[in-house]
């Protein structure tokens, strides 16, 4: 019997009952190559007890290395000794930890990262991986040194645009990235970033879109008057501050419609300048926060716009999903993993920076149902470019070509 190709995920984000976008994309395709017959694994580090918040199948082995082998490692003295030492050190060197303009590196963070290291490797000894594929360049740095006395090849996920706004990669995150012996990017607009930083093969591999029936679609000649967002309520990037300041512009003129968010709250803080903005302008009712749903499908089935006000996406999941269900979709062209799926005025509308704009663009969605309809079913088609079944094809030829170069070598 020939023995099964075994894959690992390699993620030091928040994976556990987390709701993230990359956690989804992870979570489907150790999924989907489950079912094409290979084993999987997903390995993260997180202190929240639980499994990942999108589900695997039984057949993918999920670790938590914060309790795995043993009892964590954060609850001892050695943890309680980084904490006063950073605390020192932020007292004596200030919030940044910096003296004479040199970082010092954070103690709590060195430790987290040597204990992922020495976990990792200890999986990677017992599971015996042939392939790891690492989220981002912290996860290529972590997948690095807990491989360095081995010759497991290893594939960097990039999920993020590296110009908007700028990433500062640390010179550990770089060995990382130039350790991978393949970085994929989402957009091709991003692979010149990290050819220029010395990775050695960089490929374009876009996000796949789960695909919404021809039959299936939002029904958009029956008026909901709801336009929705999905997305966790985040300032920096998400920015509902600008969606709710352009719905204020024009609520008076359409008093049947109303706004609903979906996604998670982080970031209370933010929660609260919301509910300002909204009591500010009297949108109690009309803006309403759904929170998260295992039903999003079937809430854009609902809904009429898809508004999504982001600075900076690496690919806009929940953009091409909204496209993928026949909604028109509405976002700002300086996004590049917005501006990337969308045609402006074919598959949806693209609108300048700022309140204002996106007030204009909501309103012209909001008085043209033909519009609506017509751009709806263009985004619609336009999805199934990158449907689930293409773009594994192409993953699966990429795991294959860098096997078959490490099988190659060892000759």
């Amino acid at each position: 019997m020939l023995k099964k190709t075994r894959i690992a995920f390699i993620d030091d984000h928040a994976v556990v009952n987390f709701p993230g976008g990359i956690e989804r994309v992870v979570c489907n395709f150790c999924n989907a190559f489950a079912e094409k017959g290979y084993e999987m694994a997903l390995v993260c580090m997180n202190p929240e007890k639980g499994c990942p918040f999108f589900p695997l199948l039984p057949t993918v082995t999920f670790v938590n290395l914060w309790y795995a082998f043993d009892t964590h490692a954060f609850g001892g003295w050695r943890w309680q000794m980084k904490k006063i030492e950073k605390e020192l050190l932020r007292t004596f060197a200030g919030k940044d930890m910096r003296v004479g303009g040199r970082c010092i590196r954070d103690p709590k963070q060195a430790y987290y990262q040597e204990t992922f290291i020495q976990r990792l490797h200890r999986f990677i000894e017992a599971w015996h991986p042939d392939l790891l594929i690492s989220i981002g360049a912290a996860s290529s740095y972590l997948g690095k040194c807990a491989t360095k006395d081995t010759a497991i090849p290893m594939i960097g996920m990039g999920h993020e645009d590296p110009e908007n706004p700028p990433v500062r990669y640390s010179e550990e995150e770089q060995e990382g990235l130039r350790h991978c012996d393949v970085f994929q990017v989402l957009l091709d607009c991003y692979a010149e970033h990290y050819r220029k930083m010395g990775c050695k093969q960089v490929v374009t591999i876009p996000n796949a879109v789960p695909q919404v029936p021809d039959e299936r679609i939002a029904d958009l000649s029956v008026g909901h008057h709801r336009i929705v967002h999905i997305g966790r309520i985040d300032g920096s990037l998400k920015r509902q501050h600008l969606l709710i300041e352009a719905f204020a512009q024009i609520a008076e003129k359409y008093p049947e419609w109303s706004l609903h968010f979906y996604g998670s709250i982080d970031n209370r803080r933010y929660k609260k300048r919301l509910d300002a903005l909204i009591c500010k302008h009297q949108l109690e009712g009309r803006v309403i926060f759904e929170g998260t749903s295992d039903r999003i499908a079937v809430e854009l089935r609902k809904a009429d716009i898809f508004a999504f006000p982001s600075a900076a996406e690496s690919f806009g999941l929940a953009l091409a999903e909204a496209m993928s269900a026949g909604l028109p979709v509405l976002a700002y062209r300086s996004c590049r993993g917005a501006s990337s799926l969308v045609e402006h005025g074919g598959s949806g509308l693209l609108v300048e920076e700022g309140a204002a704009s996106l007030a204009q663009g909501l309103e012209q969605l909001i008085k043209d149902p033909a519009l609506r309809i017509r751009l709806g079913r263009a985004g619609h088609e336009a999805m199934k470019s990158y449907a689930p079944e293409r773009v594994w094809i192409q993953w699966e030829q990429l795991l294959k070509d860098v096997l078959s170069s490490e099988q190659a070598e060892r000759i």
